[in-house]
């Protein structure tokens, strides 16, 4: 168990928080994780602030036949009594000494929407050429209806609930989160 600030960077936490952090190991192959708090957005602490919070539950399952790993999650997140985020997704890691491979997807089951979706692999061909792929396909930023905040003349969701419906809110986040897709290959060749 940890309490406190903290940084996840797995099971859909997206980054710092104030909060806990409990993991359970089941199994050999199987532990569970549960994680509650409040986002935090600046480096510099003023204090806590609740009106976002979160509480997810993640399995890391692994290793499985001496190369894979895979992490499983599940996230919800409120803001000002509004869902600001809701979310399933998956990692898969696979690393062997002459190839490797690392995917994430996180899907936004609140809005409907894929927010991220990430391959990265690579393989050694000879011993000195080594080929690569990075595909990127995601909302930027990350899908949440707290994005509808952007380009308003109000700091919160309370406030903008005051002269718009929730559907239209999230009809507004979704318009200010925009797309962005790119796919990089690549070979690698040493020459000394």
């Amino acid at each position: 168990i940890r309490l406190g600030r903290q940084s996840r960077s797995t099971g859909g936490v997206l980054g710092r928080f104030d909060g806990v952090f409990f993991s359970y190991q089941l199994l050999s192959q199987v532990k569970l994780n549960l994680v509650a708090g409040y986002p935090v957005n600046s480096a510099v602490f003023e204090k806590f602030d609740t009106d976002k919070h979160f509480y997810g539950l993640s399995m890391d399952l692994g290793t499985f036949a001496d190369y894979w790993d895979f992490n499983l999650f599940m996230i919800r997140q409120m803001a000002d009594g509004l869902v600001d985020r809701e979310a399933v997704g998956m990692e898969v890691r696979y690393f062997h000494l002459n190839r490797a491979l690392f995917a994430l997807m996180d899907y936004d089951t609140s809005y409907g929407e894929l927010n991220t979706m990430l391959i990265s692999a690579n393989m050694k061909i000879s011993k000195l050429t080594t080929a690569n792929m990075f595909l990127d396909v995601r909302r930027s930023p990350i899908l949440t209806t707290s994005n509808a905040l952007q380009g308003q003349t109000v700091d919160s969701l309370d406030q903008l609930k005051q002269s718009m419906s929730e559907d239209e809110i999230r009809a507004l986040a979704l318009d200010r989160t925009a797309n962005s897709r790119s796919l990089l290959l690549g070979i690698t060749r040493e020459l000394s």
